[in-house]
């Protein structure tokens, strides 16, 4: 544990253990950041058996970040949970690929803790995560010069509750973030508080953990004006204000390379410029449905050779069964829909650089990621006209409802069919769409790290 108190803390909980998608992403560059300037800082991370903040020495994070993020695969699954415990850590890595089987095992053990407590004549609200630890804490050695930052998901890698109470004795400040509100906005896309496969035993309901947030928060950072708007009327409906906020733009480390063609596609599959692409989890929310509702309309409605191939990128997520059951076992895809559930960058790169079209009908987003990183690439994109999907698109993609599949079929058909259609979108694209990259992301965080500090 540092011997004086700490200028800057960095939490990096989700940095060390989740696969190598988005949020981990932004989290490696601004700690790279982070470990170049001359501030000192100190990282941290939140261990829930300990309850507690424990100190992650510089030298591991360093090695983090120097550590090829291309070797590593683009998970776009449930992030592996921050835990000491061996057990924990190997349910985790079940849920990268057996999420349901992950849950269940969660599950027994969530009810038989709460049947011991129940035994023990002890209530059943009392949280035994909500205690302050018997042991030292690395936030009790935090005054009000110390900032304490966090790029992570709180709510799973973070006592959230613990760290507003230390802030409440301590009087440090904070700079949190919210990538979104969806669990509060559009609860029928993702798994109950009660039912999380890596979390069975929540610490609090969703609301109670964005309760907690917006209260320990001297100030938030937000990915889109939609979730900034979000953010706002939740706080409206507490009836509290809401910190000042700070919007961070999301940047892609995807290498603008040619790129290596995924190892999983079978030979022949996807030939450049005759294929759509779709990125992002395998879930409810990501509204794969549609487009595998459009791919069977097309199948049933032209020639099998005229109908171009899908290639759909990303791990199970959330509420996927049926549509995983779907993507992989009807048998009219074989051959034309393809499923790449692990992709390096490189694998990836040359997906967006080689697809005619990339598509994301997704129903609600923080931001939409794979948006910016389809334009980024020159390459034309279809997407839903909800949340923030808008904002990512920068009057660059074509906007759809995202539960009309007639007129996702014809667009598609479009940008597929009539080259001068792909060369007038992408025309659009070159003369208004601005890249951004986590480098660019890092630096509009250490400027919300200066704001905060002369923040009254």
């Amino acid at each position: 544990m540092s011997a004086t108190a700490p200028d800057l803390v960095f939490d990096v909980s989700v940095m060390l253990d989740a696969p190598m998608s988005g949020i981990p992403r932004v989290m490696h560059a601004v700690a790279g950041a982070l470990l170049a300037a001359e501030r000192p800082v100190t990282f941290c991370r939140y261990d829930q058996d300990r309850s507690g903040f424990t100190e992650v020495p510089a030298a591991r994070v360093r090695d983090l970040v120097a550590a090829s993020p291309s070797a590593r695969t683009r998970g776009f699954g449930t992030p592996a949970p921050v835990r000491t415990g061996t057990s924990r850590s190997a349910i985790g890595r079940v849920a990268q690929r057996r999420p349901a089987t992950a849950r269940a095992i969660l599950r027994t053990g969530s009810f038989a803790r709460r049947a011991v407590t129940e035994a023990a004549g002890l209530p059943t609200a009392v949280r035994s995560d909500r205690r302050h630890p018997g042991g030292a804490c690395l936030s009790d050695t935090w005054t009000p010069n110390t900032v304490y930052c966090s790029l992570g998901l709180d709510r799973g890698s973070g006592d959230v509750g613990h760290l507003a109470e230390q802030r409440r004795r301590r009087g440090f400040r904070t700079l949190l973030t919210v990538y979104d509100l969806i669990p509060i906005v559009a609860p029928q896309y993702v798994i109950p508080d009660v039912d999380h496969p890596l979390h069975p035993a929540p610490r609090w309901t969703f609301a109670e953990h964005f309760t907690h947030l917006v209260r320990a928060a001297d100030r938030l950072l937000v990915i889109s004006e939609a979730t900034r708007r979000d953010l706002a009327a939740f706080a409206t409906s507490l009836g509290t204000p809401c910190p000042p906020t700070t919007l961070l733009p999301l940047g892609s480390a995807i290498p603008r390379s040619s790129g290596t063609r995924p190892r999983s596609l079978p030979a022949g599959a996807a030939a450049p410029g005759r294929f759509a692409l779709t990125v992002g989890t395998v879930e409810i929310r990501k509204n794969h449905r549609l487009l595998l509702d459009v791919w069977e309309m097309l199948l049933r409605d032209r020639p099998r050779d005229s109908v171009p191939e899908l290639v759909v990128v990303g791990k199970r997520g959330w509420l996927f069964e049926e549509t995983y059951a779907r993507l992989t076992q009807t048998p009219a895809f074989a051959g034309v829909v393809h499923h790449v559930e692990d992709a390096t960058d490189d694998e990836l790169a040359w997906c967006y650089r080689n697809a005619a079209l990339t598509c994301m009908p997704s129903l609600y987003e923080g931001w939409g990621l794979p948006v910016s990183e389809s334009l980024a690439f020159g390459t034309p994109c279809i997407t839903s006209d909800t949340s923030s999907l808008p904002e990512a698109g920068q009057g660059c993609t074509d906007l759809l409802d995202p539960f009309d599949r007639t007129a996702w079929q014809d667009r598609i058909v479009e940008l597929v069919d009539l080259p001068e259609a792909r060369a007038e979108r992408t025309a659009r694209i070159a003369a208004h769409f601005t890249d951004v990259t986590v480098a660019d992301t890092a630096a509009a965080f250490l400027a919300a790290v200066r704001t905060l500090r002369e923040q009254p």
